[in-house]
């Protein structure tokens, strides 16, 4: 049981970190780097892949990408793409590359919502009826630590800028 519930929390707590980065980090950035009001306003939508994700569930739900079993294959491909997106984000200059910086919040938003129906689908699957109030806790801790853990990491940024 113990194992099951660190997988689900670190699964939980890596899907939320760079999304939880562009919700609170980001518009203190664009704020200081004298963007308008107006465009910093309308990142918000932009989180509309959380709010959809129900469309394209039944295709995660159906389809899987290889033998590694049918939401690891998913939650694997989704990590990666995260991992890219969010490197590639952290060389982009707010000011002259603002289309792509947006892109990438967009597609952040995508592959963490499409991760966090592959990981909801694990959990069900991997715990039993009476575990999953457990995995729900789990759930909400993940992404509560990940935004400690995101505070943490730009409050020692700022120390050492």
């Amino acid at each position: 049981m113990l194992y099951k519930l660190i997988l689900l929390a670190s699964l939980y707590t890596s899907q939320f970190l760079p999304t939880t980065f562009f919700i609170q980090a980001l518009p203190v950035f664009m704020r200081q780097q004298n963007m308008p009001l107006d465009v910093i306003g309308y990142m918000g939508l932009l989180m509309l892949p959380s709010g959809l994700k129900f469309l394209w569930a039944p295709f995660i739900d159906r389809y899987h990408l290889s033998k590694l079993g049918h939401y690891r294959g998913w939650i694997i491909c989704f990590q990666l793409l995260l991992v890219l997106i969010t490197i590639f984000s952290a060389f982009l200059d707010i000011q002259h590359n603002l289309i792509a910086l947006v892109s990438c919040m967009f597609l952040t938003f995508l592959f963490s919502a499409s991760q966090d129906i592959a990981t909801d689908a694990l959990a069900v699957n991997l715990l039993q009826p009476t575990e999953r109030g457990i995995g729900n806790a789990i759930q909400s801790s993940g992404n509560i630590f990940g935004t400690a853990l995101q505070q943490i990491i730009l409050f020692k940024f700022q120390l050492c800028s």
